[in-house]
């Protein structure tokens, strides 16, 4: 795992040798959560991989070796014990979760779905199946480096984001065979999504305004060239499919 050298996040790693109270475990959780910044594929995606990040070593010893953040009994290993502080960039109080732990796959079936509607074809277990590859393979890279945490609530935003981006594709598809109905129907629900991302406080700043216009008033080029920056290569041939 990689680590910043200029954190405290070794010192705290190392100080379980002293007797740690309750008040101590909580100022030491406080800590190690303030040095993440959240490392969302999903969110890369969007605002193009240019996002502060970090990953922390040895979250998981921490969690259980400091009374307070142990994660002793819970259900599920991809869970840290260890909650975002609000303020950072990309971060709130919702958990770390491990997407590189073996139970992460499991994790994210139990996660909440949306009850927006998906395209003709879509399912929700399909985007479940999405969103845990994209961060398994993107901020995880493979997951052959140790652990890599993501937050619970860019998960559930995550959700959201590929069937934006489901939405996105059939709009484009049905335009591109001359459907204009359907074509201008997949188009507001890409725009109403919208609404429904910065209700969860992932988008950031307002710059997305224009997009959701565009996509509201049924411009197509705009759609188009949106998803070629913001989508993964090839996305509208593979997850973007009725699948």
């Amino acid at each position: 795992m990689l680590v910043d050298d200029t954190d405290e996040i070794d010192t705290l790693l190392r100080a379980t040798a002293a007797p740690v109270t309750v008040a101590d475990a909580a100022e030491q959780s406080a800590r190690i959560a303030a040095q993440v910044v959240s490392v969302s594929l999903l969110a890369k995606v969007a605002q193009r991989q240019n996002r502060r990040r970090r990953r922390v070593v040895g979250l998981a010893a921490v969690s259980i070796l400091v009374p307070g953040i142990a994660v002793a009994g819970q259900q599920f290993v991809a869970r840290s014990g260890v909650f975002g502080q609000p303020g950072l960039t990309e971060s709130d109080t919702s958990e770390w979760i491990n997407v590189c732990a073996r139970d992460f796959p499991r994790y994210m079936r139990t996660v909440p779905l949306p009850s927006d509607a998906l395209p003709a074809g879509s399912s929700w277990s399909s985007v479940v199946a999405e969103v845990t590859a994209m961060n398994v393979d993107g901020v995880g890279q493979g997951c052959t480096a140790g652990p890599s945490f993501v937050q619970a609530s860019g998960l559930r935003s995550g959700l959201l984001l590929a069937a934006q981006r489901r939405w996105t594709c059939t709009a484009l598809r049905e335009h591109t065979n001359g459907n204009a109905p359907l074509a201008r129907a997949a188009a507001e629900q890409v725009a109403t999504l919208y609404d429904r991302l910065a209700s969860t406080g992932r988008l950031g700043d307002r710059n997305w305004t224009a997009q959701q216009a565009a996509a509201a008033r049924g411009d197509f080029a705009a759609l188009k060239d949106a998803a070629a920056v913001n989508f993964p290569t090839g996305y509208c041939s593979t997850w973007g499919q009725p699948r």
